[in-house]
């Protein structure tokens, strides 16, 4: 009996194992690998390995990367398909993937209330230690999850129906405000040095959207 145990025990850690093996699942598409942030990572790759003496091009890496990875991606198939059934009965497969690259340009979700025409007031900015406003709620697991999305410009219809959520709670905490305004203020992330002697760059908005707060009153 204590053999059998030990043998399901190993074969579970071997399924599991193989199934958490690192790959480029749902990585594999050209659209994904023309983003600036992807490309911005292969020419530094590839810069890294020129600086070592070895004649590399960016295009060269990056289509010796391509084939590697469905290569890759083509193994882990074939070891993974014994233990498919066994992985789906007891929910051992892993539903999220660890990030695939650096988003150099990332982007934070603001919010402010105003008149609705030039004079508004910032009452969340993530991560902010000044603009809290419902901290509690937009800093849960999941709930950044979802932003995380957002910072990629992606998602736009879950960043829609946050944006009426936080309208409608706006309507209420917020009684001499007329209009909320929501956005994704991005930034590119500098060198070092040009951080030290420019600061971090000034912002560009993105999804910027206005709510009337009367409508949800």
């Amino acid at each position: 009996m204590k053999h059998l145990r030990a043998l399901l025990v190993l074969l579970h850690v071997l399924a599991v194992s193989v199934m958490a093996f690192p790959a480029p699942v749902g990585a594999m598409s050209k659209k994904d690998w023309a983003t600036p942030e992807l490309q911005e990572t292969f020419q530094g790759y590839a810069g890294a390995l020129r600086a070592v003496g070895l004649p590399v091009s960016d295009e060269g890496l990056q289509a010796w990367l391509w084939e590697a990875g469905n290569d890759l991606l083509t193994v882990r198939k074939a070891a993974l398909a014994p233990f498919r059934p066994y992985l789906e009965l007891t929910g051992s497969e892993q539903g999220w993937r660890m990030f695939g690259t650096v988003n150099r340009r990332p982007a934070w979700l603001v919010v402010e209330v105003g008149d609705g025409q030039d004079q508004w007031r910032r009452v969340y900015e993530m991560r902010s230690d000044e603009h809290t406003w419902l901290r509690e709620q937009m800093d849960q697991e999941r709930v950044r999850g979802l932003v995380n999305g957002y910072s990629w410009l992606n998602r736009r219809k879950s960043y829609d129906q946050l944006s009426v959520w936080l309208a409608r709670r706006a309507s209420v905490d917020f009684p001499e405000a007329s209009h909320l305004r929501i956005a994704m203020e991005r930034r590119r992330l500098p060198a070092p040095d040009e951080l030290r002697t420019q600061g971090m760059p000034a912002p560009t908005r993105h999804w910027e959207t206005r709510y009337s707060l009367d409508k949800y009153r």
